[in-house]
């Protein structure tokens, strides 16, 4: 049916390349990405193992029993591994929401101040305070001469990174389900980056 459907191949093959193409740039951003927070695990992990392994290895010996006893060291390194790499991600998500939001707060005070000198401003009657305009001037109106923009993209990027960081940068209902394909996505891609990256400092920072 799909074969009967589909009436220009040479379109779906040119799609098909585009998607390929982008998802190999992607991979490679994101690899690098990895290499980052994967040295900030590998310095948390070294930090704690020699402790750890000191402490929890005789009492966790006894346990695996007299046949396995000598995976106890392999198993607290690999454990301290995995959660250095979850404090690693979870410690690169804050940053990314940070710069995101820094930018995306900028974008849109800016965007705000110009739209309502254009379609507000005109209509303040000449009685309106100036002192209430905050710099902005009704003859000659330029966003670089005005701290509003500033001061409504300080409040919109605090409030944009509490919401994050108070949600566990979770997506709220019903938006969840509307982004539910892209989730999966960047679910896909995280954990094929973290655990099919063939960069060497990656497969250290799992193997132990």
């Amino acid at each position: 049916m799909a074969l009967v459907t589909i009436t220009e191949p040479e379109r779906l093959q040119a799609a098909v390349g585009a998607l390929w193409a982008a998802y190999l740039a992607a991979m490679a951003t994101l690899k690098m990405q990895f290499a980052f927070v994967v040295s900030i695990a590998l310095g948390m992990a070294d930090s704690v193992k020699l402790p750890a392994v000191t402490l929890l290895a005789p009492v966790l010996a006894p346990l695996f029993g007299a046949k396995f006893r000598h995976w106890a060291e392999p198993s607290i390194t690999t454990l301290i591994n995995l959660i250095a790499l979850l404090v690693a991600w979870y410690l690169q998500m804050v940053i990314s929401a940070v710069y995101s939001g820094l930018k995306g707060a900028r974008i849109f005070g800016s965007a705000l101040v110009i739209f309502l000198a254009e379609t507000l401003l005109p209509r303040l009657p000449a009685s309106f305070p100036e002192w209430l305009l905050m710099g902005i001037r009704r003859d000659d109106f330029n966003p670089d001469d005005t701290y509003v923009d500033e001061v409504v993209s300080a409040v919109t990027f605090a409030a944009g990174l509490w919401f994050q960081l108070s949600r566990g940068f979770a997506v709220p209902f019903p938006l969840d389900l509307v982004l539910l394909p892209v989730s999966l996505c960047e679910g896909f891609l995280r954990w094929q980056i973290t655990f099919f990256t063939p960069d060497a400092q990656a497969q250290s920072a799992l193997a132990g």
